[in-house]
Order: structure tokens, then C-alpha cells, then sequence
């Protein structure tokens, strides 16, 4: 499952168990933005750019989070612009 991954994107970190044990391995629950995505191996791989660039992660270790809010947010903003109703004088 590719996920369709690109730069920019957000990945939170589903496992710890790499095959190297580097002291900069994703954690469990980390959120990394992605910076590249490439083949390693055949498999799937990303890069981060909290992380050393020469290093990849199996994308498969990571769930991407999308950000469904911007909708949320456009409407909440509109109803800002139009502001709270206003007491009408009789």
C-alpha cells in the first residue's frame, strides 16, 4: 500500500523494529514530515527531515495523516467573517 507518499507529507511511526539499531530510528508514535520517497530493496522507503538523509524507512511502518481540518477551517472562518448576531433596538 503506497499511500500515494510525497515530500511535505506527515508519517506516524507504527514500530520499532528496524533492521539496524541506530539511536535515531523512528519511535512508535513519532510524527515525521517526509522529505524523500524511493525504492529500497523494491520496497517502498522514506526519508525524513528530522533524520540523517543517507538513511530510509520501509514506508509500510508508517501511517500517513491526512489533514481533513482545512474544510472544517474555511467554514469556521466564513462564520467569523459574517460575526454574532447583533441586539436590534425596538
Amino acid at each position: 500500500m503506497s499511500d500515494d507518499w510525497q515530500g511535505g507529507d506527515l508519517a506516524e511511526c507504527l514500530t520499532e523494529n528496524w533492521d539496524y539499531d541506530w539511536s535515531y530510528n523512528p519511535r512508535v508514535g513519532d510524527i515525521l514530515r517526509v522529505s524523500v520517497v524511493g525504492l529500497h530493496l523494491g520496497e517502498l522507503a522514506l526519508g525524513f527531515e528530522s533524520k540523517p538523509q543517507r538513511h530510509g524507512w520501509e514506508a509500510s511502518a508508517f501511517r500517513k495523516i491526512r489533514s481533513d481540518a482545512e474544510p472544517c477551517e474555511a467554514e469556521f472562518t466564513a462564520l467569523i467573517k459574517r460575526g454574532a448576531r447583533k441586539p436590534v433596538r425596538v
